[in-house]
């Protein structure tokens, strides 16, 4: 996917807000599901695309059935192999998506609102210095400063020269001081968890889980 920055300012905010639906997506499609809640109010979702058939069986098509075909609170979602790189719980509205994009968006009026937070991302064949050039130009620009807790998820693809993407992304998510941790199951893979953009959650390090706090969708 390339080029939803395009159109930012052309979608029609009010009609989306009168008349909504499932928006989904991930990659470049961060910069739609932040700019539907942010503009609209409506929760837009970061999760697989259409195309990608095996993102909706098995475990995967748990997550989409819990996260959009019920009217209650999806409740807690468990990483039991991610990493946790600060300790603590946090509660906070989610926000993010591809950190690329997040990046991006820095400086206009689409950028993604990550204060009082839980600041989710994820990334792909990207080089681990231009991993902290970005995560770097986040917290130059104060976007980082009042984010409540980090979750990333995965990076695929990222290899690259000592340091490793993982502990670019370590080192960085330790000076935000808040509770954070790593290698949470979305991003650019098969199966992943459908996170509600807008929607209040709960991270605990610890437990290494994110609890979702409100249901996503209406009856």
């Amino acid at each position: 996917g390339y080029g939803t920055m395009r159109i930012l300012d052309a979608l029609d905010f009010d009609a989306i807000r009168d008349d909504p639906k499932v928006v989904m997506g991930y990659s470049d499609l961060t910069a739609i599901v932040n700019a539907i809640p942010m503009r609209s109010g409506v929760i837009a979702f970061h999760g697989p695309v259409a195309a990608h058939g095996s993102s909706y069986s098995g475990v995967a098509r748990e997550y989409f059935e819990r996260t959009l075909m019920s009217p209650d609170p999806v409740g807690v979602l468990h990483a039991p192999d991610a990493q946790r790189i600060a300790p603590g719980r946090a509660r906070g509205r989610l926000a993010g998506g591809n950190l690329s994009l997040v990046s991006a968006l820095q400086g206009t009026p689409f950028a993604v609102p990550l204060r009082d937070a839980i600041f989710f991302f994820e990334e792909t064949q990207e080089q681990p210095y231009r991993i902290d050039r970005m995560l770097t130009q986040l917290a130059l620009g104060g976007a980082l400063r009042d984010v409540r807790a980090a979750l990333f998820g995965q990076c695929t693809g990222c290899a690259g020269d000592a340091p490793t993407a993982e502990e670019v992304i370590a080192e960085r998510l330790r000076s935000l001081h808040v509770p954070a941790l790593t290698g949470a199951p979305f991003g650019h893979v098969p199966t992943q968890w459908i996170l509600p953009v807008g929607l209040d959650a709960e991270l605990d390090a610890d437990a290494q889980t994110l609890t979702l706090l409100e249901a996503a969708v209406s009856p």
